[in-house]
């Protein structure tokens, strides 16, 4: 199953562990309480030292990884970072392909490249894009601002899903707990959020169609869905974070100054001090800093999708 491949979710955080099991007894699946969603207005408190410019990734090590200032960094909760490579400009998503080895978008040379975290080694792989992400059955599904594409690791046969729609171009991509639903955030257009079914292999099947209207001003630089199906969304017009409802009723939860603006939104793993119920927010033109946003509910791929949900 494709959440395996986002193990960097299971850790030290003890924030929704649920009951411990009883004598004999299978270990409680964890508990995601809905409750606990944390009400608007948010707030983005900064990290001291972690930088990113357009995304952050998390390690099982309690690690964050983002790029800044042309290198490709390692930051621990507490302490200085640690370059890990060098020589890759700006980048914009990246998504992990398996432990240690990240897909970066390495936006100077529009390419897809393959990052090795420990050796700093790189292979390109793919032509570039913005947006990366892991979909169900292990596909990556990338996006450009055109148009939406998935390929299969290792041959990178890309394939085009969606170049047209109604409202907008796609630009970012993110998926619900149980994998059979695409999210895409758009630009050029009026702020429109749509879905996309997903089939019991994490194919596309139908067209489009709307999940969410007037998200921001028309240009989404992140998207993500928590494990309560609601859905985040950075808009750089309004330099905004809007909080979509599982019915698509739209929440401006965080303004942000336009040097604050958020290009990337991804839940902390819950390791060494990272909160697993937290956004941390790519934030380019202050300098790549790196804000934290207390939610309330961990992402839709918290601990593999292996949680029970409550009100």
């Amino acid at each position: 199953m494709w959440w395996s491949l986002l193990g960097c979710q299971r850790g030290d955080d003890a924030a929704h562990t649920g009951s411990p099991p009883g004598p004999h007894s299978a270990p409680a699946e964890p508990e995601v309480r809905c409750s606990d969603l944390v009400a608007g207005p948010l707030t983005a408190r900064p990290h001291p030292t972690a930088r990113a410019f357009h995304d952050v990734a998390f390690d099982e090590a309690g690690n964050l990884f983002g790029g800044h200032a042309g290198g490709w960094w390692r930051y621990p909760f507490e302490g200085d970072g640690a370059l890990v490579a060098t020589g890759l400009g700006d980048v914009h998503q990246v998504d992990w392909l398996e432990p240690g080895v990240l897909l970066v978008a390495v936006a100077d040379a529009d390419w897809l490249e393959r990052l090795d975290t420990t050796t700093g080694g790189r292979i390109p792989v793919a032509p570039g894009a913005y947006a990366v992400r892991r979909g169900p059955g292990g596909d990556v599904w990338t996006a450009d601002g055109t148009a939406l594409y998935r390929s299969t690791p290792g041959v990178w046969d890309r394939e085009t899903l969606v170049d047209t729609l109604p409202d907008g171009d796609p630009k970012v991509v993110a998926f619900d707990r149980e994998g059979t639903t695409a999210y895409l955030g758009t630009i050029r257009g009026t702020g429109v959020v749509y879905t996309l079914a997903l089939d019991a292999e994490g194919a596309p099947v139908g067209e489009p169609a709307v999940f969410a209207t007037g998200v921001g001003g028309g240009w989404h630089d992140a998207l993500g869905v928590d494990a309560c199906g609601n859905v985040y969304v950075a808009d750089a017009v309004e330099t905004a974070l809007y909080r979509l409802g599982p019915d698509g009723a739209v929440e401006r939860v965080l303004d942000l100054a336009v040097e604050d603006h958020a290009h990337g939104l991804r839940w902390g793993s819950g390791v060494g001090g990272w909160r697993s119920d937290a956004l941390y927010l790519a934030q380019p033109y202050g300098g790549d800093h790196v804000a934290e946003v207390v939610v309330g509910v961990p992402a839709a791929d918290w601990r593999g999708g292996n949680y029970t949900v409550v009100p």
